[in-house]
């Protein structure tokens, strides 16, 4: 980060924040918290762990079960894990700016603030409304959300209709939020390597649709490889991410009775990223339309913005948000479904080079992170004097990844 701020980041992943490289700048700090008693403990990958290993032993009552998730599993973890963070941060503090990423990371950053004289500043990644928080623990958060973002001085969220939405839900002013797509760092360029074809010793002809991210069921990839079997002769489908490890494993399977779909489960690291994504012909960005969040994702993925980086045509289903940017700059092709796959990568390639070239101006002038950041920066400048320009930021789970 520029302007002379010195950064620390706060992670409770850190094998992942290595893996993904966040830590390259010399005013960077990442700090690993892990929990008391879990020191030296070897953290697993998250494509490995289960996150409902220990709601599926529990009763089927749905009410007995959200009471246990609430009062016996996250609420402890929440206020263990919080306060040997403040801890930490009281000792490595003063900080004059706090951001909060995500729910707990919201909380944390939250309740610091409180007690420092550090301004809070939430950086909302999912927009989430009181009809979507069905559960009691949801609607727990949903509540920390809205508290939590009264008290905040700057709230960043992606585009303007969420921050409409994100405003009426949670009673705060439209003034003190702060547009910034996620976007990727410029400058755009066109770039192809053979990244999937040295991996998997594929021929030179064979051309590659990727879907990067996540692999979750929101981001319909099972749907995506049943969509496969329609692509073009000598087109593969290929699903590299992370997720849920049952979920990952019904992928796999599905896979398997392809003959054109590889699925690579891994991290790479941050700096590989731009390679990985350039190894594909187009990039795929499908996501289930069951809350406004997903429907609203355009602005709101970062993988869409990897991809136009490289010069890589984009494949999506956002009718909401993303439609109108890559039908204004002709820079992928929107499909009502994932069964239109096949028919959409058929459509690009026949005037590939156009889409490319599209691809790297929407790129420029939309999703390239110089153009948004100096007005965040400018926000908080604006707002108080910085006693020694340090900014702490409190990220849970996900650091450096896509979605």
């Amino acid at each position: 980060m520029e302007a002379g701020y010195q950064v620390d980041l706060y992670v409770d992943e850190m094998p992942a924040v290595k893996l993904t490289s966040v830590g390259d700048s010399a005013n960077l700090n990442v700090i690993c918290v892990v929990e008391s008693g879990q020191e030296g403990k070897k953290a697993q990958p998250r494509s490995k762990v289960s996150s409902k290993s220990r709601i599926k032993r529990m009763p089927g009552w749905a009410f007995v079960r959200d009471l246990y998730v609430l009062f016996g599993w996250k609420l402890p973890h929440l206020v263990r894990y919080g306060a040997k963070c403040c801890r930490m941060m009281k000792k490595r503090g003063p900080y004059d700016v706090i951001i909060g990423a995500e729910n707990m990371g919201l909380v944390t950053a939250g309740v610091f603030a409180r007690f420092s004289r550090g301004r809070l500043v939430y950086w909302c990644l999912e927009l989430i409304t009181w009809k979507d928080a069905a559960t009691l623990l949801a609607k727990f958060f949903k509540w920390c959300e809205m508290y939590f973002a009264q008290a905040a001085e700057i709230i960043v969220i992606q585009d303007q209709e969420r921050a409409k939405i994100f405003s009426r839900e949670n009673k705060v002013s439209s003034e003190k939020i702060v547009i910034v797509p996620a976007c990727a760092r410029g400058p755009a360029r066109k770039l192809r390597t053979r990244y999937f074809h040295k991996r998997y010793q594929l021929s030179d002809d064979v051309r590659i649709a990727l879907h990067a991210g996540s692999i979750e069921r929101w981001s319909q990839c099972l749907e995506l490889i049943d969509a496969a079997r329609d692509l073009p002769a000598d087109w593969k489908l290929v699903v590299h991410g992370f997720g849920a490890a049952d979920y990952i494993d019904k992928v796999i399977e599905a896979a398997g009775k392809a003959t054109n779909v590889i699925v690579s489960p891994d991290f790479v690291p941050y700096a590989e990223l731009d390679n990985l994504i350039a190894g594909a012909d187009v990039g795929v960005a499908m996501y289930e339309a069951s809350s406004v969040n997903w429907q609203l994702m355009g602005a709101a993925s970062s993988k869409v913005a990897q991809y136009l980086k490289v010069g890589v045509p984009v494949i999506h289903n956002s009718a909401a948000s993303l439609k109108d940017v890559t039908d204004t700059y002709g820079c992928g092709v929107f499909v009502s479904n994932p069964k239109e796959l096949g028919s959409a990568a058929g459509e690009i390639y026949r005037s590939y080079s156009t889409y490319v070239d599209n691809a790297i101006r929407c790129f420029n002038e939309v999703f390239d992170y110089d153009r948004y950041i100096d007005a965040f920066l400018s926000q908080i400048a604006k707002a108080s004097p910085l006693r020694g320009r340090r900014c702490e930021t409190r990220k849970h789970h996900n650091s450096g990844s896509i979605t």
